[in-house]
């Protein structure tokens, strides 16, 4: 019973991830040709729904309590499904903003609710791969929205959002339908944290949100930068552009899932500092991997792409060992879109800053150097700071009276939850 509600929930992840990947090939005809506007007013298509999400991450957990997970899923997805729909229609370019700022909050509270549930579908010594399940399913179906919307936008730009429309609502039919069900399995309804959980689950989550921050932040870099720089001036083709892109992400949908099941064993601390030395020094590394032959390029975005995947598996498990439920996933997620958002912005502004005209390849090395060097920094300070907070108990004895009491407070709080 347990392994199908798993299951559902992981089929509901890739389906709500499908709808804004659909859009990413079409942006162009959906907004520019379609309204007459600009391609910078185009970019807020894409960072317009933060601005709804963040409004509601406060509210997911008092939503949570009052409507249960079934509730909360099915009407955040149908929310999400009719808004879509509506933004299908030529309402013009000013209301389509608008409701896509609502759909981000509707989109936010799906995603958090349902990584929740898989966190407490099963005990917390296996949460590791489950974490790692939700992340390569959550990836595939952003890999499979990429497809899907270049494929029918090649025929009408429109059709990706009707597409996205229909897997909201199936994902809100198998809430209401599948998750019903079972809705009062008291693995379900009782979450727990795991005996060995990281110092998070003391602590504030602005750790393992400066964590997520800064992997979107350089996965923006690698989405939109880092092909231009292999396209521009590293002299390689699209296609072989699109391939080492493509073989990362790729790498990091699967990875995601063994990395979960290795966080179990090693812990995700560990695996966060070993992952992330790997990350910077794969992304350190591009400019001198794209200039040898393609074998040696294919082998370092590969490294890269395991290395994101890592990272993935070992912030969502210190998430959901922190004890803070669906509100600190969505938290969680929400810092991750800012990352990418001002990840993709702060590049931008590096290229015109640095350079006058069509940016050089030193431009190009200085931007890569700076982002390795950020989120290898990012990675020593949070790390080190859970290392210290698990060595309080006995640097520091008051501490662990203190962190006891606040363990007992997390715990309560993640029950109500």
């Amino acid at each position: 019973m347990r392994r199908a509600q798993t299951l559902t929930a992981l089929a509901m992840l890739f389906a709500c991830a499908l709808p804004d990947a659909m859009v990413v090939p079409v942006l162009r005809q959906l907004l520019v040709e379609r309204y007459g506007v600009s391609i910078g007013a185009a970019h807020a298509f894409m960072y317009v729904n933060l601005i709804g999400a963040l409004f509601c991450v406060r509210f997911i957990r008092g939503w949570q309590r009052r409507f249960g997970d079934r509730e909360l899923i099915f009407g955040a997805a149908l929310l999400n499904g009719v808004l879509l729909a509506a933004m299908a229609l030529p309402i013009g370019f000013a209301p389509t903003l608008a409701l896509r700022g609502i759909e981000g909050a509707a989109d936010l509270v799906v995603y958090a609710v349902l990584f929740n549930r898989l966190a407490r579908l099963g005990s917390a010594s296996t949460r590791g791969r489950r974490m790692g399940a939700a992340a390569t399913s959550m990836m595939l179906g952003i890999a499979g929205g990429v497809g899907i919307g270049g494929l029918v936008g090649g025929h009408n730009a429109v059709l990706s959002l009707w597409f996205g429309a229909a897997a909201c609502l199936i994902v809100a039919a198998l809430a209401g339908i599948v998750l019903g069900r079972h809705d009062n399995d008291v693995n379900v309804r009782t979450p727990d944290i795991h005996p060995i959980a990281d110092a998070l689950s003391n602590r504030g989550l602005w750790p393992v949100m400066m964590m997520m921050f800064s992997d979107r932040a350089v996965a923006a870099l690698l989405a939109t930068t880092v092909p231009l720089y292999m396209t521009s001036v590293a002299g390689l083709t699209s296609a072989r552009t699109g391939a080492l892109v493509g073989i990362s992400m790729l790498m990091t949908a699967l990875g995601a899932w063994p990395a979960g099941w290795l966080v179990e064993r090693i812990g995700s601390n560990r695996m966060r500092r070993i992952a992330g030395c790997m990350y910077a020094g794969g992304v350190l590394s591009i400019p001198f991997i794209i200039h040898a032959n393609f074998g040696i390029a294919l082998a370092g975005m590969i490294v890269i792409g395991i290395a994101g995947a890592a990272l993935f598996a070992s912030s969502l498990v210190a998430v959901t060992n922190s004890g803070r439920g669906a509100a600190g996933m969505g938290g969680y997620h929400t810092a991750g879109n800012m990352g990418f958002l001002l990840g993709t912005v702060a590049a931008g502004s590096l290229i015109s800053l640095l350079s006058s005209g069509e940016p050089g390849e030193q431009v190009y090395i200085t931007i890569l150097t700076l982002y390795a060097m950020f989120h290898f920094s990012v990675t020593i300070l949070t790390t080190g700071l859970v290392r210290l907070e698990r060595l309080g108990p006995v640097l520091l004895p008051w501490r662990s009276r203190l962190s006891h009491r606040e363990t007992a407070g997390a715990t309560r709080s993640a029950r109500t939850s």
